[in-house]
């Protein structure tokens, strides 16, 4: 294992240190499916890669033929993959995504777990230590800690070394280590109660917008600490909710009926602020 400050420091390493052009490429290349995390673009772009992207989820559900027909296509150095993936609350199958990973030995597969405490499938975090071509990046930050900016990464000790050589001397602040350790440490049950608050407020407030919103707009659960509508009128949901003091994520994409325009990425907060929004929800 190795830290980073957050998850994001660890991208970055990612592509510096394993960016390096196939032969026959010009440059080096990351896949990456179209809605998900922007950090993996900017990295690639900070350090001088391609970024490639496929359509991953074309029914919201994610499609590994769809990721290998790609990665035949583009011959990437890293793809990475969010599971559960934002803004859509996915999770891949840990067994399948294992076969995959199999089939492609000369690919490396970032699997970013930042949020799966909050997912029903298991962590790749241990199995990846057994793989060659496999890296698994998890946070403290989807569980309220995002100022302490730690990230994990967990690896082959092969791996972990050359992203260790790719590091700046000093990238996580010694504060942020003991802090995050102590709470790891001391405080783990604590911060698993309050992921199972949040997951059983994930359920309750996803049937709650069902049925404040109507059947024109789709409403889906997800497994991340946020759910998703979906709505020809998003923008319009959006300012609406705006006005009553209410922000929630909208997304947009420049393919006019793409469905990133029709998507809002709704956070579960405190049950206070929960109630804040079923009832902006219900007066719209």
């Amino acid at each position: 294992m190795t830290v980073g400050n957050g998850a994001d420091d660890l991208v970055g390493r990612l592509c510096a240190a394993f960016g390096q052009p196939r032969l026959g490429q010009s440059t080096g290349r990351i896949l990456v499916p179209e809605m998900s995390f922007e950090a993996y673009r900017m990295a690639a772009t900070a350090h001088g890669l391609e970024t490639h992207t496929f359509d991953f989820e074309p029914n919201l559900v994610p499609d590994l033929d769809a990721l290998e027909k790609a990665l035949d296509m583009v011959r990437p150095n890293l793809v990475f993959l969010a599971t559960p993936n934002n803004p859509t609350g996915s999770v891949v199958n840990p067994d399948a995504m294992k076969e995959v990973m199999a089939r492609h030995p000369d690919v490396l597969f970032v699997l970013d777990e930042a949020y799966i405490e909050y997912a029903s499938v298991r962590s790749l975090a241990d199995e990846v230590v057994d793989c060659g071509n496999a890296v698994c990046l998890l946070s403290v930050s989807k569980l309220g800690l995002a100022g302490l900016r730690l990230g994990f990464a967990t690896a082959h000790p092969d791996l972990i070394r050359v992203l260790d050589a790719a590091r700046m001397p000093f990238p996580v602040n010694a504060l942020s280590q003991a802090v995050g350790a102590m709470l790891l440490n001391e405080f783990g049950d604590v911060l698993k109660a309050c992921v199972a608050e949040v997951v059983a407020e994930r359920g309750r407030v996803t049937q709650s917008a069902k049925e404040a919103m109507g059947e024109e707009h789709v409403v889906v659960e997800g497994e991340g600490n946020f759910f998703m509508v979906l709505s020809d009128d998003a923008r319009s949901l959006q300012s609406g909710l705006m006005e009553q003091g209410v922000v929630v994520r909208q997304f947009m994409h420049p393919e006019k009926g793409h469905v990133l325009n029709r998507l809002l990425r709704i956070s579960i907060g405190s049950p206070e602020q929960n109630a804040r929004l079923l009832s902006a929800l219900k007066a719209l």
